[in-house]
């Protein structure tokens, strides 16, 4: 089933070619299967309802299913759907700069309101990024944890604060950064994951990883009324 009132994936497809026809959606091929994205119409009229904020320079989608980013952000989707998150409650590609030279780009924002974390980021691996790529994305990570600014115009008070509490005020400890593996069978996400851990050994930062195919299982029972606990890597 689509969604949490049961409705079938037929009534969504019919609802989407519904709105391809009144122009608020496109469609493009990723394999065999049609991805649908806003046009420009439809981001307009998201904008107006007031519901979600817009980035100002937000492209469409279309030109990121060209570019063959399709099975990425299907991924994305997808691992935020198995943890149940509502639709309001995360966004996609978002920039976490460190510096005037450094920053890190989260696969997604995960906002988290009933627990101490308040945010979790969600990075998605499908092998497409090299292994030293991937440790560099998440030293980037721990880069972002440590970072501090001066409070005040330009520096004036002194007062020196942690950048990421800037943004994440809530939050009383730095996110974990939930990394799901995915594109291969579970050995071989099991093997990167070994891999990657040995290899950010000591990061200072937690990191909570699962391969995808974990995450389709059905739910286990635990104390917390969630799935069983993922691996992680400190």
């Amino acid at each position: 089933m689509t969604t949490e009132n049961r409705v079938g994936d037929g009534y969504v497809r019919r609802a989407l070619r519904d709105l391809e026809t009144l122009g608020f959606v496109g469609h493009g091929k990723s394999g065999r299967s049609n991805v649908y994205h806003l046009t420009t119409t439809g981001q307009r009229a998201v904008l107006e309802g007031g519901e979600i904020p817009i980035r100002p320079n937000a492209a469409t989608g279309e030109k990121a299913i060209a570019a063959g980013l399709a099975e990425h952000g299907l991924a994305v989707t997808e691992t935020l759907v198995q943890w149940n998150a509502a639709l309001m409650d995360w966004d996609v590609e978002v920039a976490h700069p460190i510096d005037k030279v450094r920053g890190v780009i989260s696969d997604a924002v995960l906002y988290r309101p009933n627990r101490g974390a308040k945010v979790e980021f969600v990075e998605v691996d499908r092998f497409t990024m090299s292994m030293s790529r991937l440790v560099e994305k998440l030293h980037a990570y721990e880069a972002y944890s440590r970072a501090t600014y001066q409070e005040g115009e330009r520096g004036t008070i002194g007062t020196t604060r942690l950048l990421w509490r800037q943004r994440y005020r809530r939050s009383e400890q730095f996110p974990v950064v939930r990394l799901v593996l995915d594109n291969g069978d579970e050995d071989a996400l099991n093997r990167r994951a070994a891999r990657l851990e040995r290899r950010i050994r000591g990061i200072g930062i937690r990191i909570d990883y699962a391969p995808l195919p974990m995450l389709r299982r059905p739910r286990t029972t635990s104390g917390s009324g969630g799935r069983s606990a993922a691996p992680t890597i400190r």
